[in-house]
Parts: structure tokens; sequence; C-alpha cells
């Protein structure tokens, strides 16, 4: 679980840089 979260700190900023592109391509991933 642990791992996880930090993982999805990682996600969560590449997020708000994209937002809008990509955003579907990571969320395919999870």
């Amino acid at each position: 679980m642990e791992e996880e979260e930090e993982e999805w700190e990682e996600f969560e900023e590449e997020f708000e840089e994209e937002e809008e592109e990509g955003w579907e391509e990571e969320e395919e991933e999870f």
C-alpha cells in the first residue's frame, strides 16, 4: 500500500502538468 501511495504522488504531479493531455493514458495504467 505504501509503495502505491508514493507512486500515486508522482502520478498526481504528472497529472497536474499534463492534465487534459495524457490523463487518459495514465488512467489506463491504473
